[in-house]
Order: structure tokens, then C-alpha cells, then sequence
């Protein structure tokens, strides 16, 4: 009994599927569809890596970018410090400035504020550090400044022994 697309249903037959509800046959090289659709918890977990490794490098750069006006910032503060012979606050800003940065300006400047404060032991230290005297380290380049800072004070102290 065939029946006609646009004909009247009867009773008998509004329960029996039509061709129309019939999916049509898949077609050779296409994708079957999603069995059901929605979040699986697996591919969520799969993909978390990737999400912690963008946060760590989007964190990675601002900090990066907030260290270097931090940077800025202790220079500032601690050369006006050192100007204004606050040596305490040249201290701890210079403490700050080589806990963020290898150059060696600012342990030389601690060196400079631990002489202006009367620590010579301490500021030859870090001199020595910057500088060494003898040459077993031929691949590392001496800081000049402290180099000359412990030169100067060779020549004071030879000074005060005659």
C-alpha cells in the first residue's frame, strides 16, 4: 500500500513510519555524526595542559613586564635615597634592584652605601666580588668601577701605614 506525500493520513496508518522519517543512507567518505552531543569530561581533561601552560606563559609575561617598571621604580628611589644620604632606604632598595637584575651597578652600589655607612668589610667584600685582585678566573671580566674603588683604597690605606 503506497501511499502519496501529500495524501490524507487514515487511522490505520498515522503510526507507520514514512519514508520521510527514514534517515537517508550515509554517504561514502563522510563523517559519521556525534552519537550525542555535549561536553565530555575525558576531552576536557585532555585539554587542561594546554590551558595551564597559556595561564603560566600569560603570567610569565606580566610579570616580566611588572618587573621591569619594578626595576625602574628601586632605581629611582634608591639613587634620589643615596642623594639625599638615606642610606638605609639606598640599602634595602639596592637589596631589591640585585634580587631582580645581575647587573652589577647595583651591588656596586651597595658597595658605595655599606662604605658611606662605615661597613668597610662588607663593602670590600663585595668588591672583591665584582673585582677580583688575581687572575685565576680569566673567562669572568672584572667590574671596572669596583676594580677602581678597590685601587683607591689600596692607595688610602698604603697612605696611612708610612
Amino acid at each position: 500500500m503506497s501511499q502519496q506525500p501529500n495524501s490524507p493520513r487514515t487511522g490505520a496508518d498515522q503510526g507507520a513510519p514514512t519514508s520521510s522519517a527514514v534517515p537517508p543512507p550515509p554517504v561514502a567518505g563522510a563523517a559519521a555524526p556525534p552519537s550525542k552531543p555535549g561536553v565530555r569530561f575525558l576531552d576536557l581533561l585532555a585539554g587542561l595542559p594546554a590551558v595551564l601552560a597559556a595561564v603560566g606563559l600569560i603570567g610569565g609575561l606580566i610579570w616580566e613586564a611588572r618587573r621591569g617598571t619594578l626595576v625602574e621604580a628601586y632605581e629611582k628611589q634608591a639613587t634620589e635615597s643615596i642623594k639625599q644620604n638615606d642610606l638605609q632606604s639606598a640599602l634595602v632598595l639596592l637589596k631589591r634592584l640585585v634580587t631582580l637584575s645581575d647587573k652589577p651597578d647595583y651591588r656596586f652600589g651597595l658597595v658605595i652605601v655599606y662604605e658611606r655607612s662605615g661597613d668597610l668589610a662588607r663593602a670590600e667584600f663585595l668588591a672583591r666580588t665584582l673585582a677580583p685582585l688575581d687572575d685565576r678566573k680569566p673567562d669572568e671580566v672584572a667590574f671596572e668601577p669596583a676594580r677602581f674603588w678597590l685601587a683607591r683604597r689600596l692607595v688610602m690605606y698604603s697612605g696611612r701605614l708610612r
